[in-house]
């Protein structure tokens, strides 16, 4: 059993099936928002109870959210429709910003990133390809990684979070080496402004 953030009326019935589960055992891990976590400890649900349950992690709500979605369609042609969406709305990337250092090494088609640390040390991130599956894919990522912490993505498990999406058996050999060839770039990043702090 899994749990994220839906938009209602999904909400209130995956939100009782996770407080009737906290106290049974949990076959694989739970997953809740920053928002849901404070809408438990608002609901009276005991802070001990959540932090304490072997089970349960916090996940990015993007990324939450573009899982639960996956989950819920039927098949890979409308998932592979979704990811390009997610691409789309991807902000505009400047074509100025499309030089050789930006781009990322290892991928079947252009992709270039762009990482800018915010004062409060979380990464924001941008990039383009011209390829609409690629994009999708980069939008994915940067929900995983974006807002956080050099120290928080260094500590990120990218190959678990994805394999959680199912894009491993989706996805063809060389989309897969050029996802984890953007999933390293973003991770060279956060070391790199590690050993700089």
């Amino acid at each position: 059993m899994s749990f994220r953030f839906l938009r209602p009326p999904l909400y209130c019935y995956t939100l009782g099936r996770l407080c009737t589960s906290l106290t049974a055992h949990l076959p694989q891990p739970v997953y809740i928002t920053e928002r849901v976590y404070q809408r438990l400890t608002r609901a009276d649900i005991a802070l001990t109870t959540l932090q304490a349950h072997p089970h349960l992690a916090l996940m990015s709500a993007d990324f939450a959210e573009i899982e639960e979605t996956l989950s819920l369609l039927d098949d890979w042609e409308e998932r592979y429709r979704y990811i390009i969406d997610l691409g789309r709305d991807l902000p505009p990337f400047e074509a100025a910003l499309k030089v050789p250092e930006l781009k990322v090494r290892g991928c079947s088609s252009q992709v270039w990133i762009k990482g800018d640390w915010a004062g409060d040390g979380t990464l924001a991130l941008t990039g383009d390809s011209d390829a609409h599956i690629v994009r999708g894919l980069m939008a994915i990522l940067f929900a995983l990684f974006g807002g956080r912490s050099a120290k928080d993505i260094d500590s990120i498990d990218a190959k678990a979070q994805l394999d959680a999406l199912g894009l491993a058996g989706a996805l063809s050999p060389t989309r897969t080496n050029g996802l984890y060839s953007m999933v390293e770039r973003i991770k060279a990043m956060a070391a790199a402004q590690s050993e700089s702090a």
